[in-house]
């Protein structure tokens, strides 16, 4: 959300948003909506085979009105009182980066780009189809729904990475949610896609797919569907050294949604990851959230048994700790490979290059009352490895380093460098004890203030709980 807070000169220039970009994300709403074929769509049984792009278009609108004027009338935030003045303004002296919290950029704008997002695919809009909307329902907010001017990284983060959480949330929902069920439990697996799935809960209400019976989805169970909860406690670097750290306690959760090895590629996010760890004593109690979900695959070898794939992925990215913050969407390209060491151990390797759209990263001179990061475009490469025992797993090597430019902010770049090192043993056949190991290092050169080089290390111990 953009914010009366100056940023100086550099971020008061004007930021003018590229034409192709903004047909780019609002021209396949006429085109590929236009001539889609219909087929039966079990994920929006009302539907009947159609879209129903004119409920999308005003459901993204009522959702901007409604924020609007709960922001207003009931938080009495001055800076959604809008006003014809506002909206000529805005249009009048165009894009800025504006100076929010990290959780607000890095988190709020993304959410309430997946309702948007939501709102097209509640409506028989398939994944392509619901970007424009999402792009749309920015657009309306950052000219409309403020009194101050359009913040470029806001339109970014709520397409973007509204498009990535809000996918995620929708096949979230798909598992949930049950079309053959009935009576309470019907009603309860949809109070809890409605949790999810904001947007679609109030869809399938409102055009009474609540109780409508049916099919489910062909592919609302995949090859491969496994989860687990992390309970343990941390060792917290409040930004002081981890030798004055404290512990603390978490719970993390982590989900894999089907094969990319053995599951051919049907649609966008048909093989996904979430990852999301919720911190006590620490900056914001969620501390981590990533997910990335398959866009493409090809199979890279002819075998018996699938060892080599190539991979493209959305990713989303949020880490918000008082040690670092760091966040951003990217697409990256990557390679998947699979080894059977024998009959019981598996070995698993990836390396993916990465493209930032958009990233955030914590710095030591602020530009603005709430802000403490700067923003920019980058690069990344992900090495990963991981060493499973009849499907457990068992022991994972992390590293990954990122490039990312400033383009507001205190002008530089930042280098940045993660590993994580993880055992788990089983004691059980859902149950396992663990540690983890995580440094991080931010390398940042200015060209205005001395360079910074800053060293996070980590401790976690937990017990692992499978889910599935």
């Amino acid at each position: 959300m953009a914010s009366s807070w100056g940023l100086g000169k550099r971020s008061r220039s004007r930021c003018r948003l590229p034409g192709w970009a903004v047909a780019g994300l609002l021209l396949p709403a006429t085109g590929l909506a236009q001539v889609a074929p219909p087929t039966i769509n079990y994920e929006c049984p009302s539907c009947e085979g159609h879209m129903r792009t004119w409920p999308a278009l005003a459901e993204v609108g009522l959702v901007q009105v409604a924020v609007n004027w709960f922001g207003h009338y009931i938080l009495e935030d001055s800076s959604q009182a809008v006003t014809l003045k506002s909206w000529g303004d805005n249009f009048r002296e165009g894009w800025e980066f504006d100076d929010n919290h990290f959780s607000t950029n890095q988190f709020a704008h993304p959410y309430s780009g997946n309702i948007n997002f939501n709102a097209a695919r509640a409506n028989g809009h398939d994944y392509w189809q619901s970007i424009p909307f999402a792009a749309l329902g920015s657009l309306i907010w950052e000219y409309l729904g403020e009194i101050h001017r359009p913040a470029l990284n806001d339109y970014i983060s709520t397409t973007v990475g509204g498009v990535a959480l809000g996918e995620l949330t929708w096949q979230l929902s798909n598992m949930v949610l049950d079309n053959t069920a009935t009576g309470s439990g019907r009603f309860w697996k949809e109070m809890a896609g409605m949790g999810i799935n904001p947007a679609r809960g109030f869809n399938r209400l409102f055009f009474h797919d609540w109780s409508r019976i049916g099919p489910n989805p062909d592919t609302r169970t995949p090859e491969l569907m496994r989860g687990a909860m992390r309970v343990g406690a941390r060792l917290v670097d409040k930004g002081s050294g981890i030798d004055k750290g404290e512990l603390q306690p978490y719970i993390g959760f982590d989900f894999v949604h089907g094969d990319p090895f053995t599951q051919p590629y049907t649609k966008p996010f048909d093989v996904f990851l979430f990852s999301a760890q919720i911190n006590a004593g620490d900056a914001k109690i969620i501390g981590r959230l990533t997910t990335y979900g398959r866009l493409y695959s090809k199979r890279l070898d002819t075998g018996p048994e699938p060892r080599h794939v190539l991979i493209v992925t959305q990713d989303y990215d949020y880490v918000n700790t008082f040690a670092y913050r760091v966040g951003g969407q990217s697409v990256n390209l990557g390679v998947l490979s699979r080894y059977q060491l024998n009959p019981r151990f598996r070995l698993a390797t990836s390396a993916r290059a990465q493209a930032i759209i958009l990233g955030a990263v914590n710095s030591e001179f602020v530009d603005g009352p709430k802000r403490d990061y700067d923003f920019g475009p980058g690069m990344g490469l992900a090495l990963g490895g991981l060493v499973s025992h009849d499907d457990e797993d068992v022991a994972r090597l992390g590293y990954r380093l990122q490039w990312i430019h400033n383009v507001n902010g205190l002008a530089g770049d930042h280098i940045l460098q993660e590993f994580t090192a993880d055992i788990a043993i089983p004691v059980s056949r859902t149950l396992a004890v663990g540690t983890q190991v995580l440094y991080y290092h931010r390398h940042s050169a200015y060209r205005t203030e001395p360079t910074v080089s800053d060293d996070t290390p980590q401790f976690q111990a937990y017990l692992r709980w499978r889910l599935q």
